[in-house]
C-alpha cells in the first residue's frame, strides 16, 4: 500500500513510488541521492491536475459566489507564486509544520516551473485537452461513450466577452509573431552586414598589403613613376622617389610645378617630337614609348626611355585625362649604343682599307725578297698573295725569254 512517503523506495522495499515532483523528490534529495523520474507525458498521458470542480446547481444558485472563489483561488496562487518565502512562513504559522520551510521553498520553485504564469493564465484550460482526457477514459471504459463535455469547463464571460479576449490573445499572438519575424530579418541582417564587414577587412588588409609592396617595388626601382595631367608643362601630381636619382629633384619639388615643371626638363629639340610620338599613340588607344635627353638639375644631361598610357576618369560628372607611365635613365645604355655604332663605323672602314698595301715594304735590295710582320723573308709572290686579295698569271717577260730561250724569236710574252 502506498505510504505517502519515500522510506520505501530508500530502503529498497519498493522499486518505484508514485509521487508529485513538487513534494517529495526534496526528501531524496535532502540526503543527497539521486533518483529517476517517470513522467505520464512521456506515455502520452498529458492530464490535468488539482482543478476546482462544482455541481451546475450550485453555479445556477451562486453565481457571484462562484465566480468570487474561482477570482480568489487564481489570485492566491499567482500571489504565492510571487511571494513564496512569506507563504511558506505563512503555512508554517498559521497551518501546518509538517514540512521544513526549505521544503516548502522547494515546492514553491516547482510548482512555479510546472505552472508557468509567465506563459499561460493561471486557471486557464482549454476544451481540445479535457476532450482529449475523455477519449483516454472512454478507450479504458471508465466513461461512457455518448459522454458529452458541453458546459464542463466553467466560465464566467458571456459569450461577447469570451470572443473579444480570444480575439484580444490572437492579436497578441499574431503580434508576437510579427514581432519575432522582424526579429529574424534584423538578426540576419546583421549577420549578412557583419560577414560583409569582415569580407571588407580581409579585403582592406589585403589591398594595404599589395599597397605596401608596390611601393617598395617602385621605391626600388631605377627610376621614376609618375602620374601627370596631359598639359603643356607636364603637371606631376605623383612622383616616386626615383624621381632624385633620375632628375636630380626631390619629388615635392616637381609636383604641381611647386618648383619646377618636368617638361622644361626635357631638351627643347626633343619636345616636340616626343609630343607627336605621344599624341600618335593616343589617338589610336594604344600606350606610348619615346626616348629622349633631359638636362637633370646639376646640368647633366641624361638619355632616358619613357614607357606611358592615357587614363581617362569621371569625377563630379568631368572628364580627367592624366598620363600615367615610368622613366627610366638609359644614358649608359646610349652610351654604349654610340660605342658600337663608332666601332661599326671604324670596322667598316677598316675592312674597306684592309689587304690594300700601304706603307713602306721593307725589301731585300739583293735577292728582292720582302720581309713580313713576322720577321720572316718571303718571295714576292707569296708576300702578296698572303696580304692581299690579287691573284697572279705566270707569264715570262721579253728579256726572261731571251735569256732562258735564247736563239726564239721574241715577241709577246705567253702564259705559262
Amino acid at each position: 500500500p502506498h505510504t505517502y512517503g519515500v522510506n520505501e523506495l530508500l530502503e529498497g522495499k519498493a522499486d518505484a513510488i508514485s509521487a508529485y515532483l513538487t513534494d517529495e523528490p526534496f526528501n531524496i534529495i535532502e540526503k543527497n541521492l539521486g533518483y529517476r523520474v517517470f513522467l505520464p507525458q512521456s506515455s502520452g498521458i498529458d492530464f490535468y491536475g488539482d482543478v476546482l470542480f462544482t455541481c451546475e446547481k450550485q453555479i445556477k444558485d451562486h453565481p457571484e459566489r462562484v465566480k468570487a472563489f474561482v477570482k480568489a483561488s487564481k489570485k492566491g496562487w499567482a500571489y504565492a507564486l510571487e511571494h513564496p518565502e512569506e507563504i511558506a512562513d505563512l503555512i508554517l504559522s498559521r497551518y501546518s509544520k509538517r514540512h521544513s520551510r526549505e521544503h516548502l521553498l522547494f515546492e514553491a520553485e516547482k510548482s512555479k516551473t510546472l505552472i508557468r504564469q509567465d506563459v499561460v493564465e493561471i486557471g486557464y484550460m482549454n476544451i481540445g485537452r479535457w476532450q482529449h482526457i475523455a477519449d483516454k477514459y472512454r478507450e479504458l471504459g471508465m466513461l461512457p461513450a455518448d459522454v458529452k463535455l458541453e458546459g464542463f469547463v466553467y466560465s464566467p464571460e458571456t459569450d461577447k466577452v469570451a470572443f473579444w479576449r480570444t480575439l484580444v490573445q490572437f492579436g497578441e499572438i499574431l503580434f508576437a509573431l510579427i514581432a519575432l519575424f522582424f526579429v529574424i530579418k534584423m538578426i540576419r541582417a546583421h549577420l549578412s552586414l557583419e560577414e560583409l564587414f569582415r569580407k571588407n577587412r580581409i579585403v582592406n588588409r589585403k589591398l594595404k598589403r599589395s599597397r605596401r609592396r608596390f611601393s617598395m617595388l617602385i621605391s626600388n626601382m631605377p627610376g621614376m613613376a609618375y602620374k601627370c595631367k596631359l598639359d603643356q608643362t607636364w603637371t606631376m601630381k605623383y612622383v616616386s622617389r626615383g624621381c632624385l636619382a633620375l632628375t636630380g629633384y626631390q619629388p615635392s619639388d616637381l609636383l604641381n610645378n611647386s618648383r619646377i615643371d618636368y617638361a622644361s626638363l626635357i631638351f627643347p629639340e626633343d619636345r616636340e617630337r616626343i609630343n607627336c610620338e605621344i599624341e600618335k599613340a593616343i589617338s589610336i588607344g594604344q600606350p606610348f614609348n619615346v626616348t629622349y635627353r633631359i638636362v637633370a638639375a646639376n646640368g647633366q644631361q641624361k638619355w632616358v626611355w619613357e614607357q606611358g598610357r592615357l587614363v581617362v576618369t569621371q569625377k563630379n560628372g568631368q572628364e580627367n585625362r592624366m598620363l600615367e607611365g615610368f622613366i627610366a635613365d638609359v644614358s649608359e645604355a646610349k652610351k654604349l649604343e654610340s660605342e658600337n655604332q663608332q666601332a661599326i663605323t671604324d670596322l667598316q672602314q677598316a675592312l674597306r682599307e684592309i689587304r690594300v698595301l700601304r706603307g713602306i715594304i721593307p725589301i731585300c735590295s739583293s735577292c728582292k725578297k720582302i720581309r713580313d710582320d713576322k720577321g720572316l723573308w718571303n718571295q714576292i709572290e707569296q708576300y702578296i698573295k698572303e696580304h692581299t686579295d690579287s691573284e697572279f698569271s705566270h707569264s715570262i717577260c721579253p728579256e726572261c725569254a731571251a735569256r732562258l730561250y735564247p736563239g726564239k724569236p721574241s715577241g709577246r710574252a705567253d702564259k705559262m
